[in-house]
């Protein structure tokens, strides 16, 4: 075994055992009934009160823009703007090219949608190309970092 293949066979056995890297249904199904037990111990969801600075406490449907907002005072935080969504894939790009002008970032750049969950739309864009493939891939708002 050459040691391409005993990397590839490593990573996919490590992401095997790694929980974030389930699929979606495998690591939500069971959540919902563990809230569902909680909801019903605790006579309510008021458990979901353990981080009151986020939307349902982070469970689900925050906006990363506003989590990295609370956290911009952070010398460790990666700097980041928000890309609105436009009409047009040009325009994406544009505007991506002058937050990256802006930021003084060339390429490599890391694009992810403002809203996810998991490491899903996350993408490190090496060229124009890929900037435009990912633009092409998705409408929402999107974080240039």
């Amino acid at each position: 075994m050459n040691t391409r293949t005993k990397h590839l066979v490593t990573s996919r056995i490590r992401r095997a055992i790694r929980w974030e890297f389930w699929p979606a249904p495998i690591f939500y199904i069971p959540m919902l009934f563990y809230i569902s037990f909680l909801a019903l111990r605790f006579r309510g969801l008021t458990f979901l009160s353990v981080n009151p600075g986020l939307p349902m406490s982070g469970l689900f449907g925050e906006r990363k823009s506003d989590l990295l907002l609370q956290l911009s005072d952070s010398p460790f935080l990666a700097r980041f703007e928000l890309l609105e969504k436009n009409e047009s894939i040009e325009q994406r790009v544009a505007e991506t090219k002058a937050i990256m002008s802006r930021m003084n970032l060339s390429f490599p750049v890391v694009l992810k949608p403002d809203f996810g969950q998991r490491g899903s739309g996350v993408s490190i864009i090496r060229s124009l190309d890929e900037l435009r493939c990912y633009l092409r891939s998705t409408t929402a708002k999107v974080l240039v970092q």
